[in-house]
């Protein structure tokens, strides 16, 4: 049987219409409605700050303002609730309009990482993406794909490292949990501050590796069959470059990061952050 039959095409990637609108309601105030007494800023400040338990201003109203307490603290709460959630739908929005048409990052798909922390695999834009498709217990082609992995991570510049990160993504999510993740990860000194493991859905593997032109089938109880490929991401998701092969040269990927990564150091200089990472 012809082994292209044995995987599905890629599926259009389409943006999804902001819905955002329907977070959103007018409220309404009938003529009835009892007028509360203003109150002092110093007041609102107080229930913000008890609600929380930051336990920085005394948390006992004052009597003049007892008997507003249960109104006005509802009130506080429901408009921070508001305020919140206006902030992440507006930058949720943002960054969907920013993205382009063929980008990766519009596909919606929930992973767990190495440390059983949930993330959408959209969360990755922002960075250089350096993926590629692995299993924990391989030990035929995964091993020398990590190897040359770690030597493009070497070789990258040190002001680069930090605007770059290398994702690894399980082949086997069912057997690979987040706890062999993690091992995988110790076992072979793999810095969390640039690199992360992925466990998701079978379906949601599947429907990545097809966007990547990534191909693979079980063999056996213990052999994948797969493309050796690593793939370069832009910040925004778009393929940039894939090295195919196992024995191709790390020259074109290295090249490839730091041509993405001065680009948009162009447009956007990097803010200066506080890390660990070296």
């Amino acid at each position: 049987m012809d082994e292209q039959n044995h995987y599905t095409s890629s599926p259009n990637i389409t943006k999804t219409e902001d819905t955002s609108n329907k977070y959103f309601a007018k409220k309404q105030i009938s003529s009835t409605t009892e007028i509360v007494a203003p109150i002092s800023i110093t007041y609102y400040v107080k229930i913000i700050f008890c609600f929380f338990n930051w336990n920085l201003l005394p948390c006992t109203p004052r009597t003049s303002d007892r008997k507003n307490l249960h109104t006005n603290s509802l009130q506080i709460k429901i408009l921070f609730a508001s305020f919140m959630a206006l902030v992440v739908l507006t930058h949720s929005s943002w960054s969907l309009a920013e993205l382009p048409n063929d980008s990766v990052y519009h596909v919606e798909s929930s992973w767990l990482d190495q440390n059983g922390s949930k993330l959408n695999i959209s969360e990755l834009q922002g960075k250089v993406q350096i993926i590629s498709f692995v299993y924990t217990y391989c030990e035929h082609s995964c091993p020398v794909i990590l190897a040359n992995l770690r030597q493009i991570e070497k070789q990258i510049p040190t002001s680069e490292k930090l605007e770059v990160q290398f994702s690894l993504i399980s082949l086997d999510p069912e057997r690979d949990s987040p706890d062999l993740l993690r091992h995988y990860m110790q076992k072979n000194q793999l810095n969390e501050c640039r690199w992360l493991m992925l466990n998701g859905d079978p379906d949601d593997v599947l429907e990545l590796s097809n966007l990547l032109g990534v191909r693979y089938k079980p063999m056996n109880n213990k052999d994948i069959a797969h493309s050796n490929m690593i793939t370069v991401l832009d910040k925004q998701g778009k393929i940039r470059y894939q090295m195919k092969g196992l024995n191709e040269g790390l020259e074109k990927v290295i090249s490839e990061i730091s041509k993405i990564v001065l680009s948009d150091n162009e447009k956007a200089p990097p803010q200066s952050l506080s890390t660990n990472c070296s």
